[in-house]
């Protein structure tokens, strides 16, 4: 199962809850992976996940330059982790040009064995946010009673994951 953790609206809990959602589910015998798209790298520093210590992140997944296991960090808080860095905002803008650019991470995690992916996204409807959503088993949209903008988000990234039913096609075999 992949959940995403996704908003249009920053600040609503999105990778709060992408945390909560993978630490509940490690506690009920799952192997969980969290996996960071966000170029803000939220999920990555708040599990105090050290920059200077990786050898790789997502960026490098995403960028094809490595496998999807060699940036795993293994047992945070019962979790395993993809970290993220700023770099990410980059590799955003590199995928825009490529075939397939919708499905890169779908592709990518389709390869790890994990009995649940926990995936916490950008605030905003973009490619990494829509690599995310096309990965997509369950969608989480936080959102608080009185905030009127997280309310539109949801409605404008249920219209976003209508559009993309149509790549949940099982992937072709390269």
């Amino acid at each position: 199962m992949i959940c995403v953790c996704a908003q249009q609206k920053g600040g609503v809990g999105k990778t709060t809850s992408a945390i909560n959602v993978a630490v509940l589910l490690a506690q009920a015998g799952r192997r969980v992976l969290a996996v960071d798209v966000d170029p803000q790298f939220a999920l990555t520093r708040r599990l105090g996940i050290e920059l200077n210590a990786l050898k790789a992140t997502v960026v490098d997944v995403l960028a094809g330059w490595v496998d999807p296991d060699e940036p795993i960090v293994s047992d945070v808080y019962g979790i395993d982790v993809m970290p993220a860095t700023r770099e990410l905002a980059g590799v955003e803008l590199a995928l825009a040009g490529e075939v397939g650019r919708e499905s890169v991470l779908r592709a990518a995690l389709d390869s790890l064995d994990y009995d649940a992916i926990v995936i916490d996204t950008p605030s905003n409807l973009g490619l990494l946010t829509v690599n995310a959503l096309v990965a997509a088993d369950v969608v989480v949209a936080p959102v608080a009673a009185d905030d009127e903008g997280a309310a539109q988000g949801v409605a404008e990234l249920r219209g976003t994951i209508a559009k993309l039913g149509r790549l949940r096609q099982p992937l072709p075999d390269l």
